[in-house]
């Protein structure tokens, strides 16, 4: 299984507190890479990786996420859109993350097989 979700340990994240994009009444939970892998191991699959996703977004939509006062967000927006940078993309992780787990093939759960 792959699973990407927001994670609330990062950097970023934890830089941002409850000003963070992801820290909203749509995210109900969230989880840190040591959450999401309890989580998985729980319901018995065996981890494979937990790791930082980078998304490719353009600086507009960065911009919108941004958590600035909306007058410092128009002024930004403008200034990008007039030099024609707005629509430019970033590549970064700014708080998501993946998990690639598996169920075990022997049948046990993932607590048993790593007893």
């Amino acid at each position: 299984m792959l699973w990407i979700c927001h994670d609330i340990g990062s950097f970023f994240a934890r830089i941002l507190g409850e000003r963070c994009p992801m820290v909203d009444v749509e995210h109900v939970v969230l989880y840190d890479k040591k959450t999401i892998a309890a989580l998985f191991a729980k319901n018995g699959f065996e981890i494979v990786r937990v790791f930082g996703v980078r998304n490719t977004y353009p600086l507009e939509y960065w911009l919108h996420l941004a958590p600035l006062p909306g007058s410092l967000k128009r002024l930004a927006g403008a200034t990008l859109r007039a030099a024609g940078l707005g629509r430019w993309k970033l590549s970064a992780n700014f708080g998501n993350m993946g998990i690639i787990a598996k169920k075990p093939a022997n049948g046990q759960t993932g607590a048993e097989s790593s007893a």
